[in-house]
């Protein structure tokens, strides 16, 4: 259950209908964590350039905080989503569910970056 949440979420953060599915060509598990591989590394790419926008537009004072404070919402991340997959430790499915995880955090975190550069530019 908590599988297909996780692929759920990481579906609806890329965009896509709920209906869709986030790797239609799968037909392994190994094709799927592959694909959950795929969609994790697309969430950190597009994290990274949120991160890299938002810290553009802040003073040293601001982007030391800011750094702070992803270094340790990146072990949050992590340590999240072992909780979240623990019970999958041992299975093949275990990979597949810690890269969604990661990866629909990962848009999230990246959007709230979004959020709050968009924030930067509005008066006070």
């Amino acid at each position: 259950m908590r599988a297909a949440a996780c692929i759920l979420a990481a579906a609806l953060a890329a965009g896509a209908a709920a209906a869709d599915d986030p790797c239609p060509n799968a037909t392994s598990q190994f094709d799927l964590n592959q694909c959950a591989g795929e969609a994790y590394g697309r969430a950190d790419q597009r994290l990274n350039r949120e991160y890299a926008a938002l810290r553009g537009e802040l003073d040293a004072a601001g982007q030391a905080r800011l750094k702070a404070a992803q270094q340790a919402w990146l072990k949050l991340r992590d340590l999240d989503c072992a909780y979240q997959t623990h019970r999958s430790i041992g299975g093949s499915i275990h990979g597949m569910n810690v890269a969604f995880c990661r990866a629909a955090a990962s848009e999230a975190r990246a959007s709230q970056f979004e959020r709050w550069r968009r924030e930067l530019g509005e008066p006070q």
